[in-house]
């Protein structure tokens, strides 16, 4: 059985936006997906919600407990800070 080796923590200053900020107020999924893929190219990405949080926290996914910890946390996890 193999062992599952935790990939290395790439450099940000290395990367084509490191060093980068990005404000995200947007909402719903393009938006979000948009920042996402900034935030895989190195920009450190700050959402920015409401109180009651994004609308799609309570759709499709997201709004399912077992599936939210596997998906949508971890999607919203990689290269985010959320504010509300």
């Amino acid at each position: 059985m193999a062992s599952m080796a935790t990939p290395p923590i790439p450099d940000k200053s290395k990367t084509p936006l490191g060093g980068i900020r990005v404000l995200d107020m947007t909402s719903v999924l393009m938006g979000p997906y948009a920042t996402q893929i900034l935030g895989s190219f190195g920009a450190e990405v700050i959402k920015i919600e409401p109180p009651e949080g994004d609308v799609m926290r309570y759709a499709g996914a997201c709004a399912i407990p077992a599936w939210a910890t596997s998906t949508c946390t971890r999607t919203a996890a990689s290269a985010r800070s959320c504010w509300t």
